[in-house]
């Protein structure tokens, strides 16, 4: 991935690529439960460490890993497991 500005320890809010509101970095702890809710906007969600069970129309069961991720359709349901 050389040319990208990215490394281990940089905040990606503050990349100088971002866009406003684009990125919004979220630290839970072990146990959080995000309900189901109806997306409003289309949504990217990539696991920077750790595990989580996604569960949607499109990702019935899917467990995504560090380093993965999962693109969740404006309009779609999504609840968020640990």
């Amino acid at each position: 991935m050389s040319g990208l500005p990215c490394n281990e320890r940089m905040d990606c809010t503050q990349c100088p690529k971002a866009v406003e509101n684009s990125i919004h970095y979220t630290h839970n702890k072990k146990g959080f439960h995000l309900p189901p809710h109806k997306c409003e906007t289309n949504i990217l969600f990539f696991l920077l460490k750790g595990q989580i069970l996604i569960n949607s129309e499109e990702y019935a069961g899917t467990i995504i890993n560090s380093g993965e991720f999962v693109l969740q359709a404006i309009a779609s349901k999504v609840e968020i497991w640990p």
